[in-house]
Parts: C-alpha cells; structure tokens; sequence
C-alpha cells in the first residue's frame, strides 16, 4: 500500500471482521481470563487532540505488536518495556456497542510511521462530549474490557 493509498483510508472505516489491538501495562483476573482495567480504554491527551478525537489502535495483520511497540518507543511515548499485556477487539462487535455517541473504528494514517504504520487506527466515540455522564463513558470502557480478548505480551 503506497503513501498515496495510505491518505485516501484515513478516517476510513475498518471492515467489521477486522481485529485491532491495544497495550496495556496491566491485567486483572476476571471470569476465568484476564481482563484489562477500563483505563486502558480511557483516551490519553494525545488521542483527545488528534483530528480524528479517537482512542489509538493498531490492526494486526498491517502492523504486527513488535513493529507497533517500535514506532511507539521512536516517537517517545512510553517504552515497550512497560507493556505486559495486549488487548485484541473485533472492529464489529466494538461498533455493536449502545453508546452516547456511536462507536467507530477508522484508519488514524500517521505519516511520522511511514509504510510500518500503515496499521494505526483509533476508536471513535470514546471522547466524552463536555454534557456527558461521566459515568456513561466508565460503563462504556467497561465493556470494552469484556470484550477485550487479553494475553500477556510476548515478543520475539
């Protein structure tokens, strides 16, 4: 996929059998499997201020977790030592949620990872708008993390 084909998906919907992923630094035991705090959920500074206003995201088949934990330690975010957990969602069963705003999963192209990044993409919907229930957004990151198929993070 070349640069040019790269900037016409951006903000461009994931097909619904698409699986994307998310770091995580811990887990906790739940119902027989691992599950991750609804933190992980939570939108960071950076996603509330990207263009997109969406939760980052990487789709495993374009950008494999050693390639992603690379690109996200050469822009100085947190090192990939610090991440011992990987959270694996269906884009279509992410997009079932009942939410305030409707969840999405889109293409979140980012030209500073060139060709390895061509994977990024982020969770639309999780910003809370300025009027809505705080708590609505927990329970809705709450789902997600029941959703969320956990395993520890192993790179070779």
């Amino acid at each position: 996929m070349g640069d040019e084909h790269a900037h016409e998906l951006h903000g461009q919907h994931l097909a619904p059998n698409s699986v994307v992923y998310r770091f995580a630094r811990e887990a906790f035991p739940g119902e027989g499997e691992l599950r991750l705090s609804e933190l992980a959920f939570t939108p960071t500074e950076a996603d509330k201020a990207s263009p997109l206003q969406g939760l980052s995201v990487w789709e495993e088949r374009l950008t494999p977790p050693a390639t992603a934990l690379r690109l996200i330690a050469g822009e100085g975010a947190a090192q990939p030592a610090n991440y011992q957990y990987i959270g694996r969602l269906q884009v279509g069963a992410v997009r079932a949620l009942e939410a305030v705003v409707p969840l999405d999963v889109v293409w979140d192209v980012n030209a500073d990872y060139g060709e390895a990044g061509l994977g990024h993409a982020a969770i639309t919907g999780l910003v809370r708008p300025q009027n809505a229930p705080r708590s609505e957004y927990k329970k809705l990151r709450t789902r997600l993390t029941q959703l969320a198929i956990v395993e520890a993070l192993v790179i070779e």
